[in-house]
């Protein structure tokens, strides 16, 4: 369970939420969590009068993919439905979805893995052209000249 009460600014009320997380995994290692209103908690919780009750529905999708390296990788899909209650007007609402959308961007630069990816990816090319160089009696540029022939054919 999550109780959560937010300031959006703009001299609007408080926006309160009180929600319950569940997830599953399923058999091919994708894990669902939804995230929805609950009143389960409305009695230990309370909100301060004056306060505005929002709603939400979150779905979060983790997906894994393959491995590069000793790197796993992840798909993570997210899909939001958010109604924050009462009136808000244009100008604040396109500041808290600008907000919003931030957040998520900055939660997939804090797990981002693409410079040990290439690094990896660039190793494996490293090592390919020295077994190449190692194991041929042609020249290098010859190899290469070989593989372009083969890939027009």
């Amino acid at each position: 369970y999550y109780a959560n009460t937010r300031e959006l600014g703009f001299f609007l009320k408080p926006r309160v939420w009180r929600s319950k997380s569940t997830w599953m995994k399923e058999g091919d290692g994708k894990i669902v969590i939804s995230v929805s209103d609950t009143k389960d908690i409305d009695k230990e919780y309370p909100f301060k009068g004056g306060n505005v009750l929002a709603t939400n529905q979150v779905i979060w999708l983790l997906e894994p993919l393959p491995t590069v390296g000793d790197i796993s990788q992840t798909s993570v899909t997210v899909t939001t439905r958010v109604n924050l209650g009462g009136h808000i007007p244009k100008s604040a609402m396109d500041f808290i979805i600008k907000k919003s959308l931030l957040s998520l961007s900055n939660l997939r630069k804090e797990f981002d893995k693409t410079k040990e990816i290439d690094a990896h990816n660039r190793l494996q090319i490293i090592k390919r052209v020295k077994h190449i160089k190692k194991m041929s009696t042609k020249t290098f540029s010859e190899e290469f000249k070989d593989t372009e022939v083969m890939e027009k054919a």
